[in-house]
């Protein structure tokens, strides 16, 4: 778990969950959230960096999350980060996965 606070004030995190089945320990599901009024200010960003360093060190080759198909601010900033959607799931979820 990676988390953005200031002072007491938490504005962001990001979990990385990952699976302990050896055919799957190369990959992990990320989840993120940035406080409303935080966003804009590059917290997101600096959790991506976080994670993707820490995933590197672990040899992590696959980062997948999902996202609603209509929060477009959000795919922004995983296309941004070099992710790519995947598919799209039932219930207008949107599968983006990053190699």
């Amino acid at each position: 778990m990676f988390v953005a606070e200031e002072g007491q004030q938490l504005m962001g995190y990001l979990f990385a969950i990952g699976e302990e089945i050896q055919r799957k320990q190369h990959s992990i599901h990320i989840a993120i959230g940035v406080s409303r009024r935080e966003r804009g200010k590059g917290i997101g960003c600096q959790l991506f960096v976080a994670m993707e360093e820490w995933a590197k060190d672990k040899e992590i080759r696959r980062i997948e999350l999902t996202v609603l198909e209509h929060n477009h601010a959000a795919i922004a900033l995983y296309k941004k980060r070099g992710f790519v959607v995947e598919g799209l799931k039932e219930s207008r979820l949107v599968l983006v996965v990053t190699t």
